[in-house]
């Protein structure tokens, strides 16, 4: 059984690793992103620079390595490409400038790619949001149990005493603790039970996923109001006329990339977000949550996947596997959490949860310039109680 939790788990635990195991439904392996991590505050800068040399371009895959150019060995240099390949640039940081590489990306094994959207992945830990370890909780609200998993357990779980549901904050307390093979489980209460009215109102357990934090977050993190989509209610899609400004940008930032699915997300203030699932190419599958502002494409978070090898196909003829072991070929659907205003950085990051056929994955995304990156990833097994 290998999906994204497997993965993850079997990397973090190898400190030393220098090569990713590799996922046959995933893309993009998880070799390189430590280094590329580095380049995280350079992010805006270098999708500009690769859109001034390839107009209406972005990078969508990268990896770190050492490169000779002129005679001279640089270190840890930065290689982008888009998917096709067609368009490609290699990058070096000298202090706080990037300069362009005058050499050819090396040949190598194609899994060593990343998706620049996980560039962000392994954030340091001295990052405004991700120094707070956020934990994304499961609901019972009729006991007042809000429990949260974590792999590998982190020192400072019972400090945390704040929950976030979209603009709502509630006190909590820490409660109880529980491990067992598969993790660490901390369960937390509102101080205030009946505040749960308030938060959740109209909402299910099963339709939630609250995060927990300490007050100090609050500090550079703005909870926002917004809507979003909840299951059982009607399913706004991306259509012809009513929609046209839209699906004439999508089409022009993905160069002509036909649209399979689309389904509206969430509102905030002037800005809508959307997921759209696009018919999968020969060699890969894409997904992208898109942000509309004021009606303009302002950024996205695109998820590539590579193709399943497998011969096994659906009814309709899609592979069968896509992104994740058993998905059928369809891409879990993502759900804003909580839409917050980094104060510190002054841009927006959506909390997020996907509900998967083996495990749950929470994570969050900010925005920089065109594009939105991970920055914070929990993984969360189905089975553990």
């Amino acid at each position: 059984m290998r999906t994204r939790h497997y993965a993850l788990l079997l990397l973090l635990c190898v400190a030393t690793l220098t090569a990713g195991a590799q996922d046959d439904n995933s893309y993009f392996d998880d070799t390189g992103m430590p280094q590329g991590s580095a380049y995280l505050e350079h992010l805006d800068r270098i999708l500009e620079i690769f859109s001034e040399a390839y107009p209406t371009y972005l990078p969508e895959k990268y990896f770190v390595s050492d490169i000779v150019s002129k005679g001279e060995k640089l270190s840890n240099c930065l290689c982008l490409s888009t998917y096709d390949e067609n368009r490609q640039m290699i990058l070096h940081v000298d202090g706080q400038v990037l300069n362009p590489v005058s050499a050819s990306i090396p040949d190598g094994d194609p899994y060593r790619w990343n998706n620049i959207a996980n560039m962000g992945k392994w954030t340091p830990a001295t990052d405004v949001t991700t120094r707070f370890r956020p934990l994304f909780a499961r609901a019972n609200q009729a006991d007042n149990r809000y429990s949260a998993y974590h792999e590998f357990g982190i020192n400072d779980a019972a400090a945390r005493d704040r929950m976030i549901f979209k603009q709502h904050v509630g006190n909590v307390r820490f409660v109880d603790y529980y491990a067992d093979s598969d993790g660490h489980l901390y369960t937390y209460a509102l101080v205030d039970a009946a505040q749960a009215k308030k938060m959740f109102r109209g909402y299910e357990d099963g339709e939630l996923a609250p995060m927990l934090v300490h007050h100090d977050y609050l500090d550079t993190h703005t909870p926002q109001q917004f809507s979003r989509w909840k299951f059982g209610e009607p399913v706004e899609q991306l259509s012809a006329g009513k929609h046209d400004h839209y699906l004439r940008q999508i089409r022009d930032r993905y160069h002509g990339r036909n649209i399979r699915k689309s389904q509206w997300l969430a509102s905030f203030e002037q800005t809508e977000y959307w997921l759209v699932i696009f018919d999968d190419q020969p060699d890969n599958a894409l997904a992208s949550i898109i942000a509309f502002k004021d009606g303009n494409l302002k950024s996205a978070y695109d998820e590539f996947a590579r193709l399943s090898d497998d011969d096994d196909r659906l009814e309709d003829g899609r592979r069968e596997t896509v992104w994740d072991l058993g998905d059928e070929g369809e891409y879990a659907f993502p759900e804003i959490m909580a839409i917050t205003h980094n104060s510190e950085l002054n841009t927006t990051e959506l909390s997020i949860r996907q509900l998967g056929v083996e495990s749950n994955w929470y994570f969050i995304l900010r925005e920089a310039g065109p594009v939105m990156t991970m920055i914070y990833y929990q993984p969360d097994p189905i089975s553990i109680e």
